[in-house]
């Protein structure tokens, strides 16, 4: 159901019926409160609307959310590492990419596992990508 609501706000924004889109949005968060893509669609119409600080507050929220899935992803990477799978690790460090691109520390602990794995290269390339988005954050 969730889906169903994103999509219906989003038909609504996209025909200019934000009154109507934003009680959809907020449907599906009433669904699935982890849904990032909501917060940002809300956070999007609150922009339309002139209300910034609403749609900074909903930007916020999408933030948080995204932050807290990298975290889990690097803790099961973690744990996975500890259990020696060290391909579902990979996967896990991965998916905490994915979702926060800029995390060094999901690029530090990826090198990690590929290095556990004999590939050395890899981790190499991985901690200077880590390396350099260390250096943009400090020239920011």
């Amino acid at each position: 159901y969730t889906e169903a609501y994103l999509c219906l706000g989003w038909l609504h924004s996209k025909n200019g019926d934000i009154e109507k889109a934003i009680p959809a949005f907020r449907k599906a968060i009433e669904l699935m409160p982890d849904s990032h893509d909501a917060y940002l669609y809300l956070g999007n119409l609150y922009v339309q609307k002139g209300e910034i600080q609403d749609a900074l507050d909903e930007y916020n929220k999408a933030c948080e959310i995204l932050s807290k899935k990298a975290q889990d992803a690097m803790a099961q990477g973690l744990a996975s590492i500890k259990k020696g799978d060290i391909g579902r690790a990979i996967d896990c460090f991965n998916e905490a990419l994915r979702v926060e691109p800029a995390s060094q520390e999901a690029y530090a602990f990826l090198a990690d596992a590929y290095e556990k794995k004999g590939l050395y290269s890899v981790g190499i390339v991985l901690r200077l990508q880590g390396e350099r988005l260390k250096r943009e954050a400090h020239n920011f």
